[in-house]
């Protein structure tokens, strides 16, 4: 081709190939030049995901943990809890798509800390083969059944769960459930980072999911009126009126899309935590909170003047976690007053959940979740490791 370029040259152009040569040369290298200093432009503002404090964290986890120890967080860095941390995990980039996303979700979300440990503790113990063993062997396959038992179950204690699993007529079942959902569980490290916070209308979506909706939309949806509300009724427990009023719904419900929000919200954060100071008799932040002198009026600044938000998280002087609720709140909006004295606000979902406990509270209030590492990276990610203290956790 080069060779075919100078002979074209000195043929149609009268120019020597010499010259010819020197003058492809120049345009292939200028040719080259623009795709170079775009890949160097880009190299230079692209940041790696992983960095030291990722690194940090789980090398600390592998060298203190025991081998059999289970890391759990959301699933994206799955595959580097194994290869770095060398431990087992939750799940990973090759399992989201499947039930973990919604009890890992729900651990973030629930405001219910013995829930968490409870959900924790059943996926350390046998992962989801508890949901699947109860969903089909006991439950012929029906996923409310399911889901309904294990809630219960997560916050019972051995004796009790196997009480009542013997009061629901469950007796043959009780030896493997309890098997499943009640071992005694291997070290747990439990990772809430910061790219979990713009992350939070995913894990809070799962975590969220409503399992009886999702029915009701795959099996109502192009149903006849009578039969559409007939099979609410059977099924779901509802009152005619009620299962009017769903299957008005469902058929309103234009596409998947609709129905996935229908189903579950997709709560999330909306500030950073932000600066807060006194300004006479008034605390204001930088993202807009505005709290009176006493704490019983909270606002956030809006282009209509200043509107009141729905709750307020904080830790009081006995150093627990309460949340204050404003009855006249007029936007769906909450906020907390973290123990640096900075503020968060997010939707009134969030408030009150383990991720916000942990990741912004502290764990302050918290029996089960014990701070193992707190480190921060280069560009200001930050990456916690919690260890489950499961110390009273059988007997609560």
């Amino acid at each position: 081709m080069y060779n075919y370029g100078k002979k074209l040259c000195d043929k149609h152009l009268g120019i020597n190939e010499d010259v010819a040569s020197v003058l492809i040369f120049g345009m292939i290298c200028f040719l080259m030049f623009i795709p170079f200093a775009q890949a160097h432009s880009l190299s230079k503002q692209e940041i790696p995901s992983m960095n030291d404090a990722w690194y940090n964290s789980l090398t600390e986890i592998k060298d203190r943990s025991e081998p059999d120890a289970i890391i759990n967080s959301w699933w994206d860095f799955g595959h580097w809890f194994k290869a770095i941390g060398d431990r087992a995990v939750t799940f990973d980039g090759g399992s989201q798509n499947n039930a973990m996303a919604h009890w890992i979700g729900k651990v973030l979300l629930t405001q219910d800390e013995r829930v968490a440990v409870g959900i924790l503790r059943m996926l350390d113990c046998s992962s989801d083969e508890a949901g699947k063993y109860i969903q089909y062997e006991v439950y012929d396959g029906d996923i409310d059944d399911m889901i309904n038992l294990v809630n219960v179950l997560f916050v019972m204690n051995k004796t009790t769960a196997k009480q009542y699993l013997k009061q629901k007529g469950l007796e043959q079942h009780t030896n493997k459930i309890m098997e499943l959902m009640f071992c005694e569980p291997p070290e747990n490290y439990f990772i809430t980072s910061g790219d979990m916070v713009m992350k939070a209308g995913v894990w809070a979506h799962f975590g969220s999911w409503s399992f009886e909706k999702a029915q009701m939309w795959q099996n109502v949806k192009g149903m006849e009126f009578e039969e559409g509300v007939e099979y609410i009724m059977k099924n779901f427990s509802k009152t005619e009126k009620h299962a009017e009023e769903l299957y008005y719904k469902i058929q309103g419900l234009r596409d998947g899309r609709e129905a996935n929000t229908w189903i579950a919200p997709w709560p999330s954060y909306m500030s950073g935590d932000a600066r807060c100071s006194r300004q006479r008799e008034l605390i204001v932040c930088d993202n807009g909170l505005t709290i009176n002198s006493t704490g019983d009026a909270a606002y956030v600044n809006t282009a209509q003047g200043l509107k009141t938000i729905e709750k307020m998280g904080f830790i009081n002087n006995k150093s627990e976690f309460g949340v204050r609720n404003f009855p006249n709140g007029e936007l769906d909006v909450a906020a907390v007053i973290t123990p640096d004295g900075k503020s968060v606000l997010m939707q009134p979902a969030l408030v009150g959940s383990m991720f916000t406990r942990l990741f912004y509270m502290n764990s302050i209030g918290l029996k089960h979740f014990e701070k193992f590492s707190d480190k921060r990276s280069i560009n200001g990610d930050r990456i916690i490791v919690w260890k489950i203290n499961w110390d009273g956790i059988q007997d609560e």
